[in-house]
């Protein structure tokens, strides 16, 4: 799971999560109910 998050942009970084997630499900990347990566691997993989 790749997340592009932008700390300088004006929308949240949760926001922006949260949008990302949405269209991976949307398009079928994620299966809905798939678990997600912890926080610390994320904040880890920025």
């Amino acid at each position: 799971m790749v997340v592009r998050l932008d700390p300088t942009a004006a929308v949240p970084l949760y926001e922006q999560l949260r949008a990302q997630v949405s269209v991976m499900v949307a398009v079928g990347q994620l299966e809905p109910g798939c678990r997600l990566p912890t926080v610390r691997h994320l904040a880890a993989t920025r």
